[in-house]
């Protein structure tokens, strides 16, 4: 463990808010109240925030009040800030239910927010997503600079030992936030080589009847629900989505769509997209 002078030189301890349940000075999950924007969000620190020269950036995962998971990275300033938190849940809540350009809507927050963020494309259930080594690297370059009388070789030890305990306890927090999910909904958006979040949220409506259908779709015709979401500006595909949210029959729907027999639609059934071939 890195002795608490040491953290000090790693990161600003800020003092923990209500609902906010600080694991370590670099891991933090809060939960929101009823009536909120978001439920819960879940911070990895893996910039550190150094009084001299860093501002420090994180890895956030948020799980909005209607269900919709937003998965990012952008300033400490921002994910310590009460009053920015709010402002950055009013600027995810309105980004729409189907995000064609994921670019495109982080350069709008951005602007928005008047900092950079960066939503991430990876799974965040898989802790090598978070950045946990690149923790570890800011570490070394920090106590480095600080404490130069240790060596590099014990640094590189303390810090190795400590990111590891750091990813320990990120997991443990994971697990935590996502047993909190539509358990369905996370099993899908593994499955699929689509963007992670954008598949979560798909199949994590705020409507129980659009969730049932929507999976119900995916079971019968994983391949077809794949192309809807590489293809969300395709004419097609759109109107493929609201027949599944209508709760229309998909046989009938898509063979009038590509004027084929209802036979050849019939073949896909429980076809995933290696089987047949790409989509994108």
């Amino acid at each position: 463990m890195i002795s608490s002078n040491l953290l000090d030189n790693l990161v600003n301890v800020v003092s923990q808010k209500p609902n906010e349940k600080r694991v370590t000075n670099f891991v933090w999950r809060k939960t929101f109240s009823v009536g909120d924007q978001a439920k819960q969000i879940l911070v990895f620190e893996n910039v550190p925030q150094n009084s001299i020269s860093i501002r420090g950036l994180g890895t956030a995962l948020i799980e909005l009040a209607d269900g919709r998971l937003f998965y990012f990275r952008t300033s400490l300033s921002v994910l310590k800030n009460d009053s920015l938190i709010k402002l950055l849940l009013d600027e995810l809540f309105g980004l729409p239910e189907w995000i064609s350009d994921w670019r495109s809507s982080e350069e709008r927050v951005s602007y928005q927010m008047e900092t950079s963020l960066k939503f991430k494309d990876s799974n965040p259930t898989m802790i090598e997503s978070w950045g946990v080594n690149e923790w570890r690297l800011q570490a070394v370059s920090t106590l480095a600079i600080n404490q130069p009388s240790m060596g590099i070789q014990k640094i590189s030890n303390i810090t190795t030992l400590e990111a590891a305990e750091i990813a320990d306890i990120l997991q443990e927090q994971i697990t935590i936030f996502t047993n909190r999910l539509y358990q369905e909904s996370i099993d899908i958006a593994n499955q699929l080589s689509t963007t992670w979040q954008g598949t979560f949220n798909y199949f994590t409506p705020a409507s129980h009847q659009q969730q049932l259908y929507r999976r119900q779709a995916f079971d019968c015709y994983p391949y077809v629900t794949e192309h809807l979401l590489f293809s969300l500006k395709d004419p097609n595909a759109e109107s493929i989505r609201n027949a599944i949210d209508n709760g229309n029959p998909l046989n009938q729907h898509i063979s009038g769509l590509m004027n084929c027999t209802k036979y050849s639609i019939r073949h896909l059934n429980g076809r995933k997209t290696e089987e047949i071939g790409s989509v994108s």
